[in-house]
C-alpha cells in the first residue's frame, strides 16, 4: 500500500492548493465549532478589541 511508487499515485492528480485549502476549510470549521462550544461572547470581544483601539 505504501510501496506505491509517486509517479503512480500522481494518477489522482489533486492540485496541492486544493489540498491547502481543503485543509485550511477543516482548520477553520473545527475551530468555529470549538468556539460554538465554548459559548464566547462575541460581543465582549468586539468591544474589547474597540477598547484596544
Amino acid at each position: 500500500m505504501f510501496s506505491t511508487p509517486k509517479a503512480k499515485r500522481s494518477n489522482l492528480k489533486i492540485p496541492w492548493r486544493l489540498t491547502v485549502l481543503f485543509t485550511l476549510a477543516w482548520s477553520a470549521f473545527f475551530v468555529a465549532v470549538a468556539f460554538g462550544l465554548s459559548q464566547v461572547d462575541w460581543a465582549g470581544i468586539k468591544q474589547w478589541g474597540q477598547s484596544l483601539f
